[in-house]
């Protein structure tokens, strides 16, 4: 199907949409560069923080001295969860920034998978680094623990519920625009 001037829908869509175009990839660039930024320092962290083990380490034998308890289990599982999850954040911001070419088929899925998936790690690197905070915490006053102490605790999670507020729209948003295109532009793309 063509208009008077033998153009495709696409065709003429693409044509005068040419700034959409542009502000679609400079939005994109700066998201994808405040994501990898904050997964770059997530990871430092992390990094940083398995190596040093809550409670220090026994003098000689370099095992950690709460090795045997559930909560030190805790901050091991919960810093490699962490780790894994924001070096895969930062390589997938990374991707949108190195490796995309940013045409209009890459916005239709492969840019729109890309963010989803790299915010979805970032919440999980987030929320497992103060999961590991927090039993490190619990390590360090298990015996000292009072109502001052767990409203510590709790207030650790407010930055990853205030995250995941923040970022549910723009996720529910970016979903609905990649499913709906999927059906209005059709199989090939």
């Amino acid at each position: 199907m063509k208009n008077n001037d033998g153009k495709t829908p696409w065709e003429l869509f693409t044509d005068e949409h040419k700034t959409l175009l542009e502000e679609a990839e400079k939005w994109m660039k700066s998201r994808a560069e405040s994501c990898s930024i904050v997964a770059t320092l997530a990871t430092a962290g992390v990094f940083q923080a398995a190596f040093t083990p809550p409670g220090g380490n026994k003098d000689g034998e370099g095992t950690p001295n709460f090795h045997s308890k559930i909560w030190f289990h805790i901050f091991v599982m919960s810093e490699a969860i962490a780790f894994s999850c924001s070096c895969i954040s930062m390589l997938m911001f990374l991707s949108i920034l190195i490796t995309s070419r940013y045409r209009e088929n890459d916005f239709l899925k492969r840019l729109p998978f890309k963010l989803t998936f790299g915010l979805l790690t970032l919440f999980i690197a987030l929320a497992t680094m103060m999961l590991s905070f927090s039993s490190s915490f619990f390590l360090a006053y298990r015996d000292r623990m009072n109502c001052f102490s767990m409203l510590i605790i709790i207030l650790v999670f407010l930055p990853v519920a205030l995250y995941l507020l923040l970022q549910c729209r723009l996720q529910g948003d970016i979903l609905y625009s990649t499913c709906r295109s999927r059906f209005l532009v059709g199989p090939k793309y």
